[in-house]
């Protein structure tokens, strides 16, 4: 029987921290989402690595759920499983659904409307763009059930995650399917969290506040001085020979190349450490600042190109400051806990993703008081607090109501996260 680790409150923060960083990134490249007659067009303001936080919150799907069920799952222990799982996601996601409807901009088939209803948006149907972070609800609940083989019949998660990888490149290439080739992608981070939590021998090492701040900090410019990711985009471009299409799912193949520092990252956060980490975050370092110079090298300091660089260079200099401060520090020997608020925000990051995308297209909606950088600024703070008191509401006085009344109890929210 595999051991079950205590969940870190460490993932609770950075649970927090990357909801909050899709919401920024829906805001700066969603254009007018917020003010109806503004946007900032800064060239070096690049938006945050929403993308990169949902592969996060992939893994740290997998490690909950392998936390949760340590058993091999039954033909009597299917049932409860799936129905915390429906309690857990479906409630609020109805709500967020419900308030979309009152955000969209055009009509949407009845089909489709019912489809994103039923967790089939993607699949059966188009997601509802006014709130389109929900496109990773499908691939969550798909997730969910493939879970239920590999527990009851005892697959490794990690030969799992590498089928997925080849199955992947299958359905993207020889067939080719490309939904199904990005739900493979997808699965390989959620795969990768799953083996976190069902390795009972992994080594345990406690990281300091300076070095997960660090890597929160080269987290925020990673996904556009990745050289591994571009490199691929390039191949495909230069080949005319695209993975699963010219366009690409939304787990296109490329997005692997983001899967060895987001499980890097989240590994430290769950307190785990491995032989050569610190090479490996060295080499992701070096790579990253390679990048940027071989960019200013080929296109000049003056060009647009090099500004929307200028940012995630900024990220990835203070990351790398945190880090060299945490190399010259002992190591600490307990949970050297991130910010509260962080943890807070944590507790309530379903909320938080599945509703601040509707309330800020409904804010576009109000065409008083819009136009300049100034009302953009009152507006975007307005649906912050907006956002986060919602996500209250939902999480810690909804949620555990209606848990009750449909027995779908779960752990405690500093136990295991949602």
């Amino acid at each position: 029987m595999v051991a079950r680790h205590k969940f870190e409150l460490n993932l609770e923060a950075l649970r927090g921290f990357a909801a909050l960083v899709v919401v920024f990134h829906h805001v700066l490249i969603n254009k007018f989402s917020l003010d109806p007659a503004y946007t900032p067009t800064a060239s070096w303001l690049n938006p945050l690595p929403g993308h990169s936080s949902v592969l996060l919150f992939f893994i740290l799907s997998g490690y909950v759920i392998g936390l949760a069920n340590p058993q091999a799952l039954t033909w009597h222990t299917i049932g409860p499983y799936l129905r915390k799982r429906l309690v857990r996601l479906y409630p609020i996601y109805f709500i967020s659904l419900l308030l979309t409807l009152f955000a969209i901009e055009q009509p949407y088939p009845l089909p489709t409307i019912v489809a994103n209803f039923l967790f089939l948006q993607n699949s059966a149907a188009p997601y509802i763009f006014e709130n389109n972070p929900l496109w990773s609800l499908n691939y969550e609940v798909l997730y969910y059930l493939a879970f239920i083989p590999i527990s009851a019949l005892g697959w490794r998660a990690g030969w799992v995650g590498i089928a997925g990888v080849l199955f992947g490149l299958i359905f993207g290439t020889l067939l080719p399917l490309p939904l199904l080739s990005s739900y493979c992608f997808g699965f390989v981070f959620w795969a990768s969290g799953l083996w976190l939590a069902q390795s009972a021998h992994l080594r345990r090492r406690y990281a300091s506040r300076y070095l997960l701040s660090g890597l929160l900090f080269l987290f925020l410019g990673y996904e556009s001085l990745n050289p591994f990711m571009v490199g691929v985009q390039y191949l495909e471009n230069a080949l005319a020979f695209h993975i699963a299409g010219p366009h690409g799912p939304s787990i296109p193949f490329f997005n692997l190349m983001h899967w060895p520092f987001c499980f890097c990252l989240f590994s430290y956060f769950a307190n785990y450490t491995f032989k050569r980490s610190t090479f490996f975050l060295a080499l992701t370092i070096l790579s990253g600042y390679v990048f940027f110079t071989y960019i200013i090298l080929k296109h000049g300091l003056f060009y647009w190109q090099t500004y929307r660089l200028l940012l995630p260079i900024l990220f990835f200099t203070v990351g790398t400051g945190l880090l060299l401060i945490a190399h010259n520090r002992p190591q600490p020997v307990f949970n050297n806990l991130l910010p509260t608020w962080l943890l807070k925000l944590g507790a309530i990051s379903y909320g938080i993703y599945t509703i601040h995308f509707p309330l800020s297209i409904l804010l576009s909606h109000i065409i008083a008081f819009s136009g300049s950088a100034f009302t953009f600024s009152i507006r975007l703070a307005f649906d912050l607090l907006l956002v986060i008191a919602s996500s209250y509401l939902l999480e810690i006085k909804f949620q555990p109501w209606i848990k009750v009344r449909l027995g779908g109890g779960l752990p405690a929210a500093s136990q295991l996260p949602r």
